[in-house]
């Protein structure tokens, strides 16, 4: 069970109640209880969630990842692949496209994508 000794990890190093963390995500305290005692499992949006206020990713909530921040190594690489003019530019927004959560990573896709039409 990964996720609750984790999510239970992270709140406490965060200093944060269970309520605060509930409160944050617009969720009553059972819920956040039920996570930490792996009773049930948050929603994919609640998981996003957890993760940006933890300041963490989904990929270390869930244990599928040891590294509780991106992997800067994965972020250089991913970066040349898409980008390989090596503008560094493209290395900064990439860097902060993975602090973002799922809803705005939408927003910002839908802003772009019109932003483009536009040109």
């Amino acid at each position: 069970m990964v996720f609750k000794d984790r999510l239970l990890e992270l709140r406490i190093a965060h200093n944060l109640t269970q309520q605060e963390l509930a409160d944050k995500l617009n969720v009553v305290k059972q819920t956040v209880g039920s996570w930490e005692r792996g009773r049930t499992e948050p929603s994919l949006e609640s998981l996003n969630g957890l993760a940006t206020v933890l300041h963490t990713t989904t990929d270390y909530l869930t244990g599928q990842s040891d590294f509780t921040e991106p992997d800067e190594r994965s972020i250089e690489a991913t970066t040349r692949l898409i980008f390989p003019d090596k503008n560094p530019i493209f290395t900064e927004i990439v860097q902060n496209l993975t602090l973002l959560n799922n809803s705005d990573l939408l927003h910002i896709n839908a802003l772009v994508k019109s932003y483009v039409e536009q040109k």
